[in-house]
């Protein structure tokens, strides 16, 4: 048998098993409801407050009926044998807001703890959730510059300050003459120093924010949530310094509200939680710190 007529065989057994792997067949899956969970979501920050938690049950995923609300937990927070009770809810949100004031420390340890008939059997069930305030690493300062291209006049936020030696997690809030501009989740702004650890950040580029005199260029259903800006404005950086599972968990919630390039992959199934046992939703303490300066006028 010559070369030829092997090399025939071949290309025509592997025709015939590409074609047999190509086969497709209609399978059926049983999708079966999902059991709920508890899902918790609250903060603790170097800020005097009164924090606040979020108790509500999950909800099936085909389920189109809004998330139940959990209205008779007891919910207290403890630190170094301090304790904060927070009181039951008024409204219909399942917020649990402390009854004192809460500045946390840096480097404490702060537990959230959870008491609720969550099943409806008739007991009792305990969860908790356990975090650490890092401390808060502060900038040199903020500068704001000018950028005209074609016409369109933005404006380029840019860092200037130590980043420290260890690996760090960063949210950014953004506030314009002290109005929160960040405020959801899905607003916050977050940055590992992956790049830049351990390095002097010499006018690193935050972010470029469009002025607000081309207001017209953004979508109306988009404007509420652009932030824009105009000169003499006061803009502040708010630098939070976050444990990497409460990172996760912003990044995560953002790439499931608005999905990602199926390039680098679907969704997250599971977003990150520190809710034990088998609870979802993230309570988080952390410290901050705020630089500002003013919109300066375009240069002619």
């Amino acid at each position: 048998m010559g070369t030829k007529t092997v090399t025939i065989h071949v290309l025509r057994a592997a025709a015939v098993l590409a074609a047999a792997v190509s086969c497709t067949e209609r399978m059926n899956i049983d999708t079966r409801a999902s059991e709920p969970v508890i899902v918790v979501y609250g903060e603790l920050s170097d800020t005097w407050s009164f924090p606040e938690v979020m108790l509500s049950s999950s909800a099936d995923y085909f389920s189109d009926e809004h998330l139940r609300h959990i209205y008779d937990a007891d919910v207290w927070i403890e630190s170094g044998g301090r304790k904060w009770q927070m009181s039951r809810p008024s409204d219909t949100e399942g917020r649990y807001v402390a009854d004192d004031g809460v500045v946390v420390s840096a480097g404490d340890d702060y537990t959230l703890n959870i008491e609720v008939d969550f099943n409806g059997d008739g007991h009792r069930e305990s969860y908790s959730a356990a975090t650490r305030a890092l401390p808060p690493v502060a900038l040199d300062s903020i500068r704001i510059v000018p950028q005209k291209t074609m016409s369109i006049t933005s404006y380029n936020i840019l860092i200037y300050g130590q980043e420290p030696p260890e690996r760090n997690f960063y949210i950014f809030q953004l506030l314009v003459d002290g109005e929160l501009k960040t405020e959801e989740i899905t607003d916050y702004l977050y940055m590992n120093d992956m790049l830049f650890n351990d390095t002097y950040l010499d006018g690193m580029l935050f972010g470029m924010y469009l002025s607000r005199e081309h207001e017209d260029m953004i979508p109306p259903d988009r404007l509420e949530d652009t932030i824009l800006l105009d000169p003499g404005d006061e803009v502040t950086l708010r630098v939070l310094n976050v444990e990497e599972g409460y990172y996760n968990f912003i990044s995560q919630c953002k790439t499931e509200r608005r999905g990602s390039n199926p390039f680098f992959g679907g969704p997250h199934s599971n977003i990150e939680s520190n809710i034990r046992p088998a609870g979802a939703g993230y309570f988080a303490a952390y410290c901050t710190s705020e630089i500002s300066a003013t919109v300066p006028e375009e240069d002619n």
